[in-house]
């Protein structure tokens, strides 16, 4: 399965979250499939903006202090890609990304020194 799985946007994985918030107020977290989002520069951080540039999810603090953050901006290239993670009150906190064949930062295959399972290249 060197496909990404489905995914949504930004504003879509928003409102899954607070449908999700709504069943449950103490939840942490729910996990999200982001496609064609790209990472950026925001005052302070990191944001996944889409690539339509509609909306953007800011990266968690942890996500900040990993290095999978770099293995993201690294993929990318400055093009889009297809993220799983977390969406939460502290912001998305990102787990495995697909390159998407766009302007991506590589053939897609996930090569280089970052870990690669089934085509996703593995963020923590």
């Amino acid at each position: 399965p060197d496909t990404p799985p489905p995914g949504g946007s930004t504003a879509a994985a928003l409102a899954a979250y607070g449908e999700a918030l709504r069943g449950d107020p103490w939840l942490d977290a729910w996990p999200v499939t982001l496609r064609d989002v790209i990472p950026v520069p925001s005052e302070g951080g990191w944001q996944l903006a889409d690539a339509e540039g509609a909306s953007a999810l800011p990266l968690s603090s942890a996500a900040l202090s990993r290095p999978g953050l770099w293995k993201l901006v690294a993929l990318s290239g400055g093009g889009p890609v297809t993220v799983f993670g977390e969406l939460g009150h502290r912001g998305f906190d990102p787990f495995a990304a697909w390159d998407t064949g766009g302007t991506g930062g590589g053939d897609g295959s996930g090569s280089g020194s970052a870990e690669v399972t089934d085509g996703a290249v593995r963020l923590i």
